[in-house]
């Protein structure tokens, strides 16, 4: 299987499971608000922090040189910066305190 058809098929149950896990533990005191709301505004937010992932990922594939251009290094690299990205929204946009 081609490593970005991997990587775009692993997003989606990755989002959802994230989110109930962070809404579980990472961020207990904001998980007081509408469940669907928040997986809305949490599919939002990590949809973004996905697209950087994937984004990142083929840049890395196609411009970096070896040994960095495998897919592990890559992937490696993208899911570095999607970590970021991914938690500033989540703790600021998402599971915010008083956040409905």
């Amino acid at each position: 299987m081609s490593p970005l058809l991997a990587r775009g098929l692993a997003i989606p149950p990755a989002l959802f499971v994230t989110f109930n896990l962070n809404r579980r533990w990472s961020f207990k005191h904001a998980a007081g608000g509408s469940y669907f709301r928040q997986l809305a505004a949490y599919l939002v937010t990590q949809s973004f922090g996905a697209s950087c992932n994937f984004l990142i990922f083929m840049l890395a594939l196609s411009m970096l040189p070896q040994p960095f251009n495998e897919p592990a290094p890559s992937i490696v690299l993208a899911s570095g910066a999607a970590l970021v990205v991914n938690y500033l929204g989540s703790r600021f946009l998402v599971f915010r305190q008083g956040r409905a």
